[in-house]
This record gives structure tokens, C-alpha cells and sequence, in this order.
């Protein structure tokens, strides 16, 4: 069978058995106060004028007003919006007030910007507070003006590259369409005017010149915000502290430090036991031997738990602070989780308190190391990034503006394909517990095809992320940048100077893709012709070994079936006993009614259109039955919580699977009875 077909029925029978071996209920974790819950501020009102010469504004703050789109209009003392209108004086002290995060609700990306910027949430108030000063309902919305007009940039520019090896008289292919809804869909903001533009393009030359008059606006905002001596110091080699930024990982307070480095000792502590781990670790040691980890910060990394994007991540990494943020939201609940029960209800509400769940974490060492150990596997893709940003150059002359703010595919590739030498290490050491992994399900994936695997990345990323690009797009993002500095440069002396520095700056820009597409095509050939076939032989080997282990013959027997894993002997040996097993019923002793219900699909693909024959059709049918009856039994004598969550589980699997009954007269006995005991319920 191809692996197309076979691979997702191993993945569907494991899912379902890790489905049933996770506990039924979870601990409930409170969110707090400081989740935006509404209601929202109340619309200042339009009048009195805001009067410019009894109060004038700040410079700082004019400068967030005409970011915006705001003016000054001195003849009639008045400050204009956009629209035209006069601001109200209600309208800028409200803009004024400190944002409130108990009532309004950001989205993720300034919630994360903000924090990058040093300000820490202060869960009595609700406000984001940086040196004691509260930022203000005018910052918050300059920083999501921020990342909307870096958002547009990098549309323009993955547009511009995607049209550019286009022939420029044919119409405007369906996959520009497509690539512009993935980009809506990823909740990119756009140019105004720009989806219209394509939509209505009438070939790929008027669609080119729409994108390129989106592009040197763009272009033309960053470039008035960037002085001369920033754009002189891009244009120099890149010197940390010098002609470049230099990371700080520094953190906001005392206990957030102690915490931190807590943190970090315990995530070395566990890599270490691995190869993988500690070949990785190797790679952060300085000159003296010692490892130096980026910063280990425990904040909220989204306002809300299922914030998009950010909600469920275990660990973000920043390359701009070189630090590494531990995801509170799921955090907490793993302390809650591993806490006496006793305790539970009175921890629930104190870690509502990210401060107080620190302080927690601190004092508590096993529950601290019990979130490392749950989350190891992303916090080492997530250190894998942090050694891709001290290894090269691309970080660097990213944060510089010599490359466009987009991440490099390959560095995904790169993070997962090690990502997953770690999970291997950690399967041959204990594959029972490494098998009930959420990341299990993806290592096989991995294992069956890793070209497929990495084309999968890619289609997960492009889909879900507005920031990301391949190397052929980065490459051609670069020779559009170059063409449009080269134009602007043409249009006047100013324009020459500042555009003669950009195209110096983003010669160090190629410089580092070169290298880094360099290295990268290295290390993917040597995975996959040295460490991807050594990990599949290996991996499959321990998977077969612990199936056979715990009486799982149905599992052994699809991974067998997966090419490379088994000899044909092997396969016949295991769909022999498979077969005696289920022939013999769940008087063998050894798979309950659930694992039954769980090996049928795996026979049904063995013998395919041909379908089972006669005697393990005749099995199957009683196990039906069978299961129908087990399920009204359990929730009959269910009494605890847990009891009561798995039994109605089981009475809907038993509901579900009555179709595939033959005996018409029996399917509707066990109908009426399945359903009068779910309604008992």
C-alpha cells in the first residue's frame, strides 16, 4: 500500500488511543482579570475642540498623531483626524489614558511587541507598565499601526517577487489570486486599495505596476522615518554595538531574572541527557566553557489563551533580545495540573496571577522541571533558532533593514528536522512515554518521507504565517529592493545619497542569504542521506519492539507495513497473530473492547476491496455488539467525574459504530438502549 494511504491510518488508530489514555478531566485554570472582557470604553464625546494653543501637544506625541494620520491645523488652533473632522478635547485625554488590558482587548502581535519593548503587564491594574509609567491608549494603537505597516511591506514584497518570473503580458494567474487570500487569511494587512487592483488587473504587467507603486510607498514611509546615520551604519559592516544592534536578554525585574535562570538550569539539566540535547548545548558555550543560554522569561505571550497564533505556544524566541518566553497560559495549567488535588482549587485562583504562579514556580522545583520536561520538544526547536541567530549573519542584517523582515522557510525546516533528532533520542530512551507525545503523530510523518514532511512545513506556514518566505522568494525579494533603490535614486540628489546607502546595506543582506543558504543545503543533505535513513531504520525498529511489548499487535503491524520498516516474513508473522487474536475475542485477555474497536481498521486495510473474511467478519460483529453493551455496563456503574466523561465518550463511539451491525432486528435493540442511556444521563 502507498504511503500516502497507509501512514494516515497509523496516524488515525494512535490518535484515538492517545485520545483515550489522556485523563478526562483537566483542572480549570481562572484567567484573570486582565483578558479584555468589556465593556469596552464608552466613545468620548465629538466636542469641545481639542484648542492647540491653550494646550499644545508634546513633540513625542504629535509625532504618534501624525503617524496616524493626524494634523495640526494652527490657523484654527484645531488637531485634524484622517477624515478631516476636529479631534475632540474628551477624545486626546482619552487617547491619553493608560490602556486598560481588564476592558480592551490587542492582538497578539502587540501584545508581544510590547513586551519586546520592555513593558510588563501589572495584573493588579490591568496596565502595561515600563519604569513605573503606564503605556497609553495612544502607544498601543501606534504599535499596532506599527505592525500593520510592516505587515504591508511584506506583502508587497512577496507579491512583487511571486509576479516577477511572470511573463508580463499573460493574465494574472489563479496562484497570485490565492497567495494574495493566504495572506488575508493569515490576517496580513494589505495596501488599501491593492486587493481591488489585482482582482481587476488585466495581465501580469498591470498587476506589476499596481504592486510597484504599493511598494515604493511603503518603501518611501520607512525610508522617512530611518535617519541618514542609521541608513550610513546599515551601508558599514555590521559591528555588534557599533554599526549593529547588540541583544541584551536583559530582564524587567529581580524575580523574573531569578526565575529565569532557574529556568535555564533546568532546561540544560534535561537536554543533557540526550545526545542531541547536549550536542545542542555544546553549541551555546563561550570561549570559557560555560553555556550561555538566551534569557528564560515566563509572561503571557498572548492577552487570552486561544489568541491566534501565539495562544498555544509552549515558547516563543525573539531574535531581536536573544530571549526565549516561556507561554504562561500553558504553564499554569501544567503547574495546576501536577499539584496535589487538595490544593488545586485554591491555586486555581492564585495563578491567575502570572507573579504569584513565578513565585510558585520558584519555590517548587519538581513542578517547575514537570513544565520543562512537557514542553522540552519546543523550547529545543525554539533554541534551535536562537543558535541559528548566533551562528550567522541573517538575524543581523535583518534587524539592520539589509534583508527584508521575513523569516527564511529553511530556518523551519532546519528547527523541525533537529527538533525531531531530539524526540528520537527521547524515543529510544522511553518510547512508552515519548509515544504519548502530541508531537508522535508528526516524527512518523517525518520517518515515512521527510521530503514530504518539509513540503508539508511549508504549506503549514505559508498558510498560517504572513512572515515567512522560501529562499527563491528572499532571493528575489532582494533583487526587487535593489531595482526600486535604484529608480528612487534617479529622482533626486537626497534620493541618490540615501538610496547609494541602501544598495551598499543590501549587498551585506546577500551576502548573508548566500551563506546562510549554504549552510543550510548542507545540513539538509547530510540529514537526509545520513541521519533521516539511520533514524527511520532505528525509530521503526523501537516503535515494532513496543508494540509487540504491550500486546499491541495491530499497531506493530501497520508500522511494519510502512515501507522500510519490516521483511515480508515479519508482516505475514504479524498478520498472523493479529488475525488468531481477534478470532479468539476479548476472552484472550490482552486487548480490551476499545483496542478491538481500535485494530478492525487496520485488518480492513491489510485486506482491502476484498474485505475480511467470513470468520473475522463474524468476530467483528460480535465485538460490535459487544463494544454497544460494554458502554451501556460502563455508564450504568459510572459514579466519578472521570468515569462519567469516559462512559459518555464510549456511549457515543458505540452509536457511531452501530451501523456497521448486519442484523437489522439487533442494530435497532441497541439504538433504543444507547439512547435512552445517553438521555438517563
Amino acid at each position: 500500500m502507498p504511503l500516502s494511504r497507509l501512514l494516515p491510518a497509523l496516524l488515525l488508530c494512535l490518535g484515538a488511543l492517545r485520545a483515550w489514555a489522556e485523563p478526562a478531566v483537566q483542572p480549570q485554570l481562572e484567567l484573570g482579570a486582565c483578558v479584555g472582557q468589556g465593556p469596552a470604553p464608552a466613545v468620548p464625546a465629538r466636542t469641545p475642540p481639542y484648542d492647540l494653543a491653550l494646550s499644545p501637544i508634546p513633540p513625542t506625541e504629535e509625532q504618534a498623531w501624525s503617524l496616524l494620520g493626524y494634523r495640526p491645523d494652527a490657523a484654527r488652533r484645531r488637531l485634524l483626524a484622517p477624515t478631516g473632522e476636529a479631534v475632540s478635547q474628551p477624545e486626546v485625554a482619552f487617547a491619553r489614558e493608560p490602556y486598560d488590558a481588564r476592558l480592551e482587548r490587542v492582538d497578539a502581535n502587540t501584545w508581544n511587541s510590547l513586551q519586546r519593548q520592555g513593558y510588563r503587564l501589572d495584573e493588579k491594574t490591568c496596565r502595561f507598565l515600563l519604569d513605573g509609567r503606564p503605556v497609553t491608549r495612544l502607544e498601543v494603537r501606534l504599535y499596532r499601526f506599527w505592525s500593520g505597516k510592516g505587515e504591508e511591506l511584506q506583502a508587497v514584497q512577496s507579491l512583487r517577487a511571486a509576479l516577477a518570473a511572470l511573463p508580463r503580458g499573460r493574465p494574472v494567474p489563479p496562484e497570485i489570486l490565492k497567495k494574495l487570500q493566504q495572506l488575508k487569511a493569515a490576517q496580513v494587512q494589505l495596501p488599501a486599495g491593492l486587493e481591488a487592483k489585482l482582482n481587476s488587473a488585466a495581465d501580469v504587467r498591470s498587476a506589476l505596476a499596481a504592486v510597484d507603486q504599493a511598494h515604493e510607498a511603503a518603501a518611501r514611509f520607512w525610508d522617512g522615518l530611518t535617519p541618514m546615520s542609521a541608513q550610513l551604519k546599515a551601508a558599514m559592516p555590521a559591528v555588534a554595538g557599533w554599526t549593529a544592534g547588540q541583544a541584551d536578554g536583559a530582564y524587567a525585574a529581580e524575580a523574573e531574572a531569578r526565575l529565569g535562570q532557574l529556568l535555564a538550569s533546568d532546561v540544560q539539566s534535561l537536554l543533557a541527557q540526550y545526545p542531541a540535547g547536549a550536542e545542542l548545548l555544546a553549541r551555546f558555550k563561550g570561549r570559557d566553557g560555560r553555556v550561555r543560554l538566551p534569557a528564560v522569561r515566563v509572561l503571557k505571550v498572548s492577552q487570552r489563551p486561544d489568541d491566534l497564533g501565539f495562544g498555544q505556544s509552549s515558547a516563543v524566541y525573539s531574535p531581536s533580545s536573544d530571549s526565549i518566553t516561556l507561554n504562561y497560559w500553558p504553564m499554569a495549567r501544567q503547574a495546576l495540573a501536577a499539584a496535589p488535588e487538595s490544593e488545586r482549587a485554591r491555586l486555581a485562583k492564585e495563578f491567575a496571577d502570572p507573579g504569584r504562579l513565578s513565585a510558585y514556580l520558584a519555590q517548587h522545583p519538581d513542578a517547575r522541571r514537570a513544565f520543562v520536561q512537557a514542553c522540552d520538544v519546543e523550547l529545543y526547536h525554539e533554541l534551535v533558532h536562537a543558535w541559528q541567530g548566533r551562528r550567522g549573519k541573517l538575524n543581523v542584517e535583518m534587524l539592520r533593514g539589509n534583508l527584508a523582515p521575513l523569516n527564511p522557510l529553511e530556518k523551519e525546516h532546519e528547527a523541525f528536522r533537529e527538533m525531531f533528532r531530539y524526540f528520537h533520542a527521547k524515543l529510544v530512551k522511553d518510547p512508552a512515554a515519548t509515544m504519548k507525545s502530541p508531537w508522535f503523530d508528526s516524527y512518523l510523518a517525518l520517518l515515512g518521507s521527510y521530503d514530504e514532511y518539509r513540503d508539508h512545513i511549508t504549506r503549514q506556514y505559508m498558510s498560517t504565517f504572513g512572515g515567512y518566505a522560501d529562499m527563491p522568494t528572499l532571493e528575489q525579494i532582494q533583487k526587487d529592493r535593489r531595482g526600486l533603490a535604484r529608480r528612487m535614486g534617479a529622482r533626486s540628489p537626497s534620493d541618490w545619497a540615501r538610496q547609494g546607502l541602501k544598495l551598499i546595506g543590501l549587498g551585506h543582506g546577500d551576502e548573508a542569504l548566500r551563506e546562510f543558504r549554504a549552510e543550510e543545503t548542507a545540513r539538509s543533505r547530510e540529514f537526509a542521506g545520513k541521519e533521516w535513513p539511520k533514524m527511520r531504520g532505528q525509530g521503526y525498529g523501537v516503535l515494532l519492539a513496543e508494540f509487540q511489548r504491550v500486546g499491541r499487535t495491530d499497531k506493530a503491524l501497520l508500522v511494519a507495513r510502512l515501507p522500510g520498516a519490516a521483511s515480508a516474513e515479519q508482516r505475514r508473522a504479524l498478520q498472523g497473530e493479529l488475525e488468531r487474536r481477534m478470532k479468539d475475542g476479548p476472552a484472550n485477555g490482552r486487548m480490551s473492547f476499545m483496542e478491538r474497536m481500535d485494530a478492525w481498521p487496520v485488518l480492513d486495510q491489510v485486506y482491502g476491496a476484498k474485505g475480511l473474511p467470513a470468520e473475522l467478519e463474524s468476530a467483528r460483529q460480535k465485538d460490535y455488539v459487544g463494544y454497544a453493551q460494554a458502554a451501556l455496563a460502563g455508564s450504568r456503574q459510572a459514579k466519578t467525574a472521570a468515569e462519567k466523561t469516559n462512559s459518555a465518550t464510549a456511549l457515543k463511539w458505540a452509536r457511531g459504530l452501530l451501523g456497521q451491525v448486519k442484523d437489522p432486528a439487533l442494530r435497532k435493540k441497541l439504538a433504543q438502549e444507547l439512547d435512552a442511556e445517553a438521555k438517563r444521563r
